[in-house]
């Protein structure tokens, strides 16, 4: 590593110096369907974060996903009356959070795809467009900037999906 910075400032250089072993850590993402459930066989635990749906960095929603999670997870979790509510609400839990957590892992999957394009047709109407569509609109390559996108990322509210799903499940199911 060091001979890599080899020509970079000293300042730099004396960091690296404080450095006694360097890691490479690989960037991982998940296949969404790889798990054929989040919940153990027995309903009595569940899977969240990256040990669920691990993604690569190009959305940035890898914590946010997480979080959301834990929201929806804490949510269902604070509706149960009893012990033998819980492998319902972790099904549910399941149930809610993988439509969206799979979309996410594809959806930065994709972004990838699209910011390490390589030279050629593809990856020059790929500029032509992150370069005149202004506004951006539905469909743009930088999904960041796609007006759609931008809402299912940003526009989620895990208490009222939390809050919807348990009343329909208490309308199919009243007692749980």
């Amino acid at each position: 590593m060091r001979a890599i910075f080899a020509d970079w400032d000293p300042k730099l250089h004396k960091l690296l110096s404080l450095v006694d072993t360097c890691l490479k850590w690989k960037l991982q993402n998940s296949d969404p369907s790889a798990l054929a459930t989040w919940v153990h066989p027995h309903g009595t635990f569940c899977l969240l974060g990256d040990a669920a749906h691990a993604t690569l960095p190009y959305l940035a929603q890898g914590a946010a996903i997480s979080v959301e999670d834990g929201a929806v997870l804490g949510g269902l979790l604070g509706k149960i009356r009893g012990k033998n509510d819980i492998s319902r609400v972790l099904a549910l839990y399941e149930q809610l959070r993988r439509p969206r957590t799979s979309a996410v892992v594809i959806g930065s999957t994709n972004q990838r795809n699209v910011f390490h394009m390589r030279d050629g047709p593809a990856q020059e109407e790929r500029d032509r467009i992150m370069l005149t569509q202004n506004p951006p609109e539905a469909g743009h390559p930088n999904q960041w900037a796609d007006p759609v996108m931008q809402e299912y990322l940003f526009g989620y509210d895990a208490d009222e999906e939390v809050d919807k799903a348990w009343n329909i499940l208490m309308k199919q199911q009243p007692r749980l």
